[in-house]
């Protein structure tokens, strides 16, 4: 803009740094610019650009401009094209926008990993949002506090920088977990499950409530989720907010099930995006057609189907988490050996105890178990119902005939330290195990079971007469009478894992390993 045009208004000093930075906000020509400033002309600088900035401000939110109104629009402007409209976000925006504009909303988005969830709706919606609305506030969370603060230092860094904002914020409260506007308004972001201070909200947003994989399948962690929501989160909300959820399904019991369970008397609003459209696709979509072809076409989803597999495909991908039972571990995953590999990388014993009355208590099992690189063999089991003097004799037994193995697994949870001494006594080298639940070791377990990567003796074994009772407890996990000898076999295979050390062999789940080497379950027995 040259400003030398404009004959009536000084434009040097301090007067024309002011009109630079009303020129470096808003896009006006010089006449425009000229009209706004001449009844201010009188006032000192400092006054002309604050008085001005607030009545080009209210006259251009008068004006109702079309793309501030709409969220795809405001977004590709905003993000100067970076935001892709892709069709499933234009559903997604266009059924979100109808449901705000009515008040006290209630929504729910699912939808793959990394196909705009997060950048749509926990960035652009809230900047949207607070700039059409400047005094009202924005709760967001997500499972991670560093994540929620992320979305709030970049709405607000859209606020101060980008000229096609038009809400001015507080310079006294321009922290990233909580920001405020001039007009009362603002952005607070907190972690899922951690406290929220300060005022409620007028739209409350859940971004991704889940971390993992193990957090998933926790039932104290999904129950703390559950008491968070309706202690902290929900009472944040002012009267007639909208709360929307943003997740990827994990299993059958999230978040998303809670809120649409029988337990929750409100009404939600579902939208359900799956990555490969099935029956009745509420996008109209063909059954087989991918949600974003241009990010995920179906070759790319079909490797990543492949990697990951059929449980973690249903429920991250496809938006119906399966029911674990069926499906955990199929009877015809399992490999046979006839001849046991020559070399071995290691090996343990592992024992699964049980001390209550013989006609009512589980099974005692005891097992070899061996991996060779990337693969697990169960060698050899004794499963029975046994006194704890019984199992102490048939213990020592089975460690005797093999001398050579040095570690033996024994749960500490289920076996008080006076048993484990006694056990420790007998054969030595006992490690103490404390596990993280059976279903949650067992999810663990599952993928290499399916890829082929676990071994049991081939019925043409001599001796080895137990393998259908073991499948089929198995393949009735966790709703089959019986679990041990799925206990004793995955805590070896954990055990085996964590010594191992390193994943590039295998096929593991890096985030469940990754807890396991923060915080693991293993110690050695004192003494």
């Amino acid at each position: 803009m040259d400003l030398s045009s404009t004959p009536s208004i000084a434009t040097t000093g301090p007067m024309e740094r002011a009109l630079d930075d009303l020129n470096a906000r808003f896009d006006l020509g010089d006449e425009e610019l000229t009209e706004e400033l001449l009844d201010l002309m009188e006032l000192p600088p400092e006054d002309v650009l604050s008085i001005a900035t607030e009545k080009i401000l209210a006259k251009q939110r008068s004006e109702n401009v079309a793309w501030r109104t709409d969220l795809s629009l405001y977004a590709q402007q905003i993000s100067g094209g970076v935001w892709k409209p892709y069709k499933h976000l234009q559903y997604a925006i266009d059924r979100v926008q109808k449901s705000l504009a009515k008040g006290g909303a209630r929504i729910i988005i699912n939808m793959p990993p990394r196909h705009g969830k997060s950048m749509t709706f926990s960035e652009y919606l809230p900047l949207w949002y607070i700039d059409n609305n400047p005094t009202h506030t924005v709760l967001l969370t997500s499972y991670e506090a560093d994540l929620a603060y992320d979305f709030g230092r970049k709405v607000r860094d859209h606020m101060l920088s980008n000229p096609y904002c038009l809400t001015r914020l507080k310079q006294n409260v321009l922290a990233q977990q909580r920001w405020e506007t001039s007009e009362g308004g603002g952005m607070v972001s907190a972690s899922v499950g951690g406290p929220i201070t300060g005022r409620g909200g007028q739209l409350l947003i859940i971004d991704d409530p889940i971390k993992n994989w193990k957090d998933a399948h926790s039932e104290l962690m999904r129950q703390s989720q559950r008491d968070w929501y309706t202690s902290t989160f929900y009472t944040r909300a002012e009267p007639g907010a909208s709360i929307i959820l943003i997740m990827t399904r994990w299993t059958e019991t999230d978040l998303t099930a809670y809120l649409l369970g029988d337990e929750n008397d409100e009404e939600w609003e579902i939208i359900n995006l799956p990555a490969i459209a099935e029956e009745n696709d509420m996008m109209g979509r063909a059954v087989g057609e991918a949600l974003c072809a241009a990010r995920y076409d179906k070759v790319a989803l079909a490797r990543i189907r492949k990697v990951v597999k059929e449980q973690k495909w249903a429920g991250l991908f496809q938006q119906r988490p399966a029911p674990i039972e069926g499906n955990l571990f199929q009877r015809g995953w399992w490999k046979r050996w006839k001849i046991l590999p020559a070399r071995i990388n290691d090996e343990l014993i592992s024992l699964d105890c049980a001390f209550e009355n013989i006609g009512d208590s589980s099974f005692v099992v005891m097992q070899h178990l061996l991996r060779v690189k990337g693969e697990f063999f169960v060698i050899a089991q004794v499963r029975g119902r046994m006194t704890f003097t019984e199992t102490k004799e048939a213990f020592k037994d089975f460690c005797k005939a093999r001398l050579h193995v040095s570690e033996k697994l024994i749960e500490a949870k289920a076996n008080g330290p006076a048993v484990i001494s006694e056990i420790g006594a007998l054969v030595g080298g006992i490690r103490k195990w404390q596990p993280k639940g059976k279903e949650a070791q067992a999810i663990v377990v599952s993928p290499y079971v399916e890829a082929g990567n676990v071994y049991i003796p081939d019925a043409s074994v001599e001796g080895q007469d137990w393998m259908g009772v073991y499948i089929e407890e198995f393949a009735a996990f966790p709703n089959g009478k019986h679990d041990d000898q799925v206990d004793t076999t995955c805590q070896g295979i954990l055990r085996l894992i964590e010594k191992r050390g390193r994943t590039s062999e295998i096929n593991i789940d890096a985030e469940i390993l990754d807890g396991l080497g923060r915080h693991s379950p293993w110690s050695m027995l004192d003494g």
